[in-house]
């Protein structure tokens, strides 16, 4: 025995390696048995070791495993009726030259897949290759049988490589990532998706993508398109290329002296006042990009002019002064003696925000009634009067907003007092109380006022609190439907409220 594994050890490497190459299933065996007939003065059969890791070991062969190596001794000597005289480190050795190591395992090759899906799956690689790409990465491989692989030992991208260098290893250059039929050096799946995109010119998407180039994952796809700003966003999972967007330089050049215009008359415009008025003013251009959506027009001009101008979402402004969504509500405040909620909302759906940024607007603007804003500056309270009022209102911590409905008592202010009045009053003029809320509410005022001497920090401890004490069942629609009736909450609904509710019985008990 001691002297067939000096011989294997001796012979040379172009011999080993032949071992792990240019195989098809069945093959393991029918080598097996060359090699044991090519020992015939050898006292051990090699294919009895494949037949024994067949038989015995379908979870693998764990790699230098004394248990395993123990169990396989007594399986060979019980199949050859005859003692197995190798010592451990030999017989875990000629183990190893039998199949596929992974995580310290071995695999019989002819066992992890179906001779049919072997076939499939080097048909699929080589109908990558035909069908033009210069790469296949094995994630690609690998998530196109997923289902397949199921039922079978191939349990991931690492263990299909080895697979792959068993049985074709000659005939791919196998990379960390992927399989080419030649040196490639740093394979670059950005230039197949951009080559793709600027082919097809409409949008595509994502999956029609990884259905078109299989050799690249989908993972990789998404990155790579999320990533490069020459990769235009359609809408949600749908793709073009920039290049794809018909535009001159003069044309370009047009658009962007429009741009400035708008800049300097209102510090910023909107993707959708871009496309607008590109649709009115320069309607040449419209009618070759009107397969585009909105977005992509953007993001189509946010590529081509990003040296010239800033694109933050939605908002574009000038490159050094750059604007945000917030900024913008600041600036509408601002800029407006007094506007309306129909007018505001009309702002919203220009600059495509999909909500009004009220902590923003806010800065420079009032909600003086449920329909009406003034500028900031507009709205004058008397503060200790008002706060005095207050205090008899809520004689405890904290009451909700919703509570106070008569006004008749308190004291003259710039408009008539109502809900949001007292709301913009608490949140930003009373020395003696303070907003606290889930937010400031379009349609309504929710929140309470609160004592600043209450000790009370943020709204979770005011929940838990309002809810220790209300009596109410300790159940979490019950909690949510008395805080939504009060006007703590705008919609029964309340993050965390679970562990809000332990918090409240653990008060309840300790004030039994």
């Amino acid at each position: 025995y001691v002297l067939a594994i000096k011989k294997y050890k001796s012979q040379p490497d172009a011999t080993k390696q032949n071992i792990s190459v240019n195989r098809s299933p069945g093959s393991l065996k029918m080598l097996c048995q060359e090699d044991a007939s090519n020992k015939k003065n050898s006292s051990f059969n090699t294919a009895l070791f494949c037949s024994v890791l067949k038989k015995y070991f379908h979870n693998g062969f764990r790699i230098g495993s004394f248990i395993d190596t123990k169990k396989f001794r007594r399986y060979y000597e019980a199949a050859n009726a005859s003692p197995l005289t190798l010592d451990n480190d030999q017989i875990n050795l000629i183990i190893k030259k039998c199949g596929i190591e992974y995580e310290e395992k071995i695999y019989l090759p002819d066992e992890m897949l179906s001779e049919e899906l072997h076939t499939k799956l080097f048909n699929y690689i080589d109908y990558c290759f035909s069908d033009g790409a210069t790469t296949v990465y094995y994630e690609a491989v690998f998530q196109h049988f997923y289902n397949d692989f199921l039922d079978c030992k191939m349990y991931d991208t690492d263990m299909l490589k080895s697979y792959i260098a068993y049985y074709a290893g000659d005939k791919y250059v196998l990379e960390k990532n992927y399989l080419s039929k030649e040196h490639l050096g740093e394979a670059d799946p950005t230039e197949e998706i951009r080559r793709l995109l600027k082919i097809h010119v409409y949008p595509m998407k994502i999956a029609e993508i990884a259905r078109t180039l299989p050799n690249i994952p989908e993972g990789t796809i998404r990155s790579i398109l999320g990533a490069n700003l020459e990769f235009v966003r359609a809408s949600k999972g749908v793709y073009f290329h920039a290049d794809c967007f018909a535009v001159s330089d003069e044309e370009l050049n047009d658009i962007a002296n429009m741009i400035q215009d708008e800049l300097n008359k209102n510090g910023f415009l909107s993707g959708n006042e871009l496309y607008n008025n590109i649709k009115i003013l320069f309607p040449y251009i419209y009618e070759k990009n009107e397969a585009f959506s909105i977005i992509g027009w953007r993001d189509a001009l946010k590529y081509k002019l990003k040296n010239q101008f800033s694109f933050n979402g939605n908002v574009i402004s000038s490159k050094e002064k750059p604007l945000s969504t917030s900024d913008v509500f600041s600036l509408y405040g601002k800029n407006r003696q007094n506007f309306t909620l129909p007018e505001i909302l009309s702002f919203v759906s220009n600059i495509g925000s999909g909500v009004v940024y009220f902590s923003s607007l806010y800065k420079n603007a009032a909600r003086i009634s449920e329909d009406e804003f003034v500028r900031k500056d507009y709205v004058t309270y008397k503060v200790s009067e008002t706060d005095e009022i207050l205090s008899r209102y809520c004689p405890d911590d904290y009451m909700p907003i919703s509570e106070i409905r008569n006004f008749g008592l308190f004291p003259d202010s710039t408009y008539p007092w109502n809900e949001y009045l007292l709301e913009n009053y608490l949140a930003f003029h009373s020395k003696q109380f303070k907003l606290m809320h889930t937010g400031f509410n379009i349609n309504c005022v929710i929140g309470a006022m609160v004592k600043r001497s209450s000790g009370i920090q943020d709204y979770d401890e005011l929940v838990t609190r309002v809810i220790a004490v209300s009596g109410v069942p300790l159940k979490k629609d019950d909690a949510l439907s008395f805080l939504y009736e009060r006007g703590y909450i705008g919609r029964r609904s309340y993050k965390g409220i679970d562990s809000l509710l332990i918090k409240a019985r653990e008060m309840r008990n300790r004030k039994e």
